[in-house]
């Protein structure tokens, strides 16, 4: 077994004792409350969660746990492990009673957007790995992006016009001068828990890590997924990309061209 986070509590499961509780809910099933006698814990686990989300949310909760004024919380991480191809994230138990109100949802957002990526590192999740977003086919980079963000951006400007180039779009896009920033792209409503205190939480960080600010404007700016009304929208702090109308004809233009799988598989060999 590969354990890469740990964080002793009490009463906190061994490996063998979560491996064994999983199951029971079946594969289909990737998350259950476990109990044991003084204590509860979250699990998230399956053959399609991550280490990159592990990562994130252990890097996201540690910079919102030691700033002074936030309104928000991530539940704390206790152990991460992998074996035979699942991925097994133990956390803090929420005791939820609802659900965040669109304005606190977008209160979160800017909270969380609003942390700096860690020096030097790679665009994708905290410690590399695919860079979930959805722009891309099945919310998922063709490639892994193991070096600096310039890379990233050549690569990214390279592969909007080739779309738009296949799929007969028309618009140009231009990332000269763009920044890394933190993203969380995953809107869904029920990632933004409320406990019993009227404490907002933010859950499921798959689709979040290091990206650049265009692709970070194309969820908060568009309608592409669960998007928050555009009253609210407004009070997330981050500027709307330039390249917004061209990205968004791209991410049209692979779903809706009768071509588009040839086009997915042309972008994975010549970029």
């Amino acid at each position: 077994m590969n354990e890469f986070i740990y964080c002793d509590t009490p009463n906190l499961p061994s490996q063998e004792d979560i491996i064994a509780a999983c199951p029971k809910n079946g594969d289909k099933t990737r998350e259950l409350t476990y109990l044991p006698k003084d204590g509860k814990f979250f699990i998230k686990y399956g053959f399609t969660v991550t280490v990159g989300e592990a990562n994130n949310q252990r890097y996201f909760y540690k910079k919102i746990h030691s700033q002074c004024g936030t309104t928000v919380k991530i539940p704390k991480i206790y152990r991460a492990f992998e074996t035979r191809g699942r991925t097994y994230i133990v956390m803090e138990y929420i005791d939820i009673v609802s659900y965040a109100s669109d304005e606190e949802r977008a209160n979160a957002v800017a909270q969380i957007v609003s942390i700096e990526p860690p020096s030097g590192t790679a665009l994708g999740p905290i410690g590399g790995g695919l860079v979930k977003h959805c722009f891309f086919m099945d919310n998922e980079a063709p490639r892994r992006f193991s070096t600096f963000a310039v890379n990233y951006i050549s690569f990214h400007a390279l592969m909007l016009q080739q779309v738009l180039q296949h799929t007969m779009k028309k618009g140009t896009v231009d990332f000269s001068g763009a920044k890394l920033c933190m993203y969380y792209s995953d809107m869904f409503w029920k990632n933004f828990p409320v406990d019993r205190q009227g404490q907002t939480w933010v859950v499921d960080f798959d689709h979040s890590g290091v990206l650049i600010q265009d692709l970070r404007s194309l969820v908060l700016d568009t309608t592409i997924r669960h998007p928050l009304p555009a009253a609210y929208r407004n009070k997330v702090p981050i500027d709307k990309s330039q390249n917004l109308k061209a990205m968004v004809r791209a991410w049209s233009g692979l779903r809706t061209s009768a071509d588009c799988a040839a086009v997915s598989s042309a972008l994975c060999v010549t970029l």
